[in-house]
């Protein structure tokens, strides 16, 4: 009977030692799981801040794309609006030369063709000159 008792003992000492390891190895277990809940949860903190920010950057660039694209449209507006301007200040300055020659022939003819008259001076030209260059710019703005 001793046997027995003894292997019941010893049985009894290793079932003891082995349930003794099993909690232990489960206390370690539930270390481990703890610290990847807080990681868990640090990381789900950090995220929802990450997605709130990058929604924040979203609208701004949004913003910034359609002022950039505002100000190109501004930007061909008046690149198209100064070149027809130069283009317009061309012809406005080819007529006023040609009405100007024309002037000037036309008076060269008068006062070559009319010996009776004497050659008007330089202020009386310029005079009526003065007066008819701005009907002529009228005119040739018209006809633009």
């Amino acid at each position: 009977m001793s046997q027995p008792k003894d292997t019941l003992a010893g049985n009894n000492d290793k079932i003891i030692k082995c349930i003794a390891d099993l909690k232990k190895q489960r206390k370690e277990l539930e270390f481990l799981i703890g610290k990847q809940q807080e990681e868990q949860s640090t990381l789900q903190t950090e995220m929802e801040r990450i997605t709130l920010r990058l929604g924040v950057i979203s609208k701004g660039h949004a913003r910034r794309v359609a002022a950039k694209d505002n100000y190109d449209i501004a930007i061909k507006n008046a690149e198209e609006s100064y070149q027809e301007i130069v283009t317009l200040s061309g012809r406005l300055l080819q007529s006023i030369r040609k009405n100007m020659s024309e002037l000037e022939e036309a008076m060269d003819k008068k006062i070559g063709t009319d010996t009776n008259v004497k050659p008007q001076s330089n202020s009386s030209l310029s005079e009526n000159s003065g007066r008819e260059l701005p009907h002529l710019i009228e005119s040739s703005l018209l006809s633009l």
